[in-house]
């Protein structure tokens, strides 16, 4: 499991890639920002893409 500044939220990434198989990098200052940005974005395309299920 990696553990960076991001706490929580680096952990469920960690574990994740791990359960896949896969590995990461330690998280380095300012990861927490940039996923923050990222989810914000996700956020956006989810509630798109279920305003096209809803009209469809």
């Amino acid at each position: 499991m990696v553990i960076g500044c991001g706490g929580g939220i680096s952990v469920l990434i960690s574990d994740a890639l791990d359960s896949a198989g896969l590995s990461m990098a330690r998280l380095e200052s300012g990861t927490l920002s940039a996923l923050e940005q990222f989810g914000a974005c996700c956020q956006g395309i989810g509630r798109y893409r279920q305003s096209d299920r809803d009209a469809g």
